[in-house]
């Protein structure tokens, strides 16, 4: 059996102990005159595969260069069409913990995941 995987999730994703999810990571493109492509793992896309819930960032789904914070977006409800896949798995949620990181107005959610693989990751 492959070892216990934790995942950093920001923002909130409260995915129940046992449940079976796909961890899905992109590429992103890096470096200002000279671009390549690094897999990010600061933003993997969450499927709960037993409600179909999607935890995601918003950069999976359309670029947004500025934001306006407290403001809705119309988002895709599909990831972006550049995304290249660097890494899916899947694996069934051993431990979650939401958490805020920080005090006051500038704390913000991350939700911690230990999960035991049920595939190995493909690319």
């Amino acid at each position: 059996m492959a070892s216990p995987i934790t995942i950093y999730f920001l923002g909130v994703a409260p995915i129940p102990i046992g449940h079976r999810v796909e961890v899905r990571t992109y590429f992103v493109e890096t470096g200002l005159f000279s671009k390549k492509l690094e897999p990010n793992f600061d933003h993997p896309q969450l499927t709960d595969l037993d409600t179909g819930v999607v935890y995601s960032n918003v950069s999976n789904y359309q670029t947004i260069i500025a934001y306006t914070p407290n403001t809705r977006y119309k988002v895709p409800t599909e990831p972006r069409a550049d995304l290249k896949l660097h890494g899916c798995w899947q694996g069934v949620v051993r431990q979650t913990i939401v958490m805020w990181i920080g005090f006051g107005p500038s704390a913000y959610p991350q939700t911690t995941f230990v999960i035991d693989p049920i595939e190995p990751p493909r690319r």
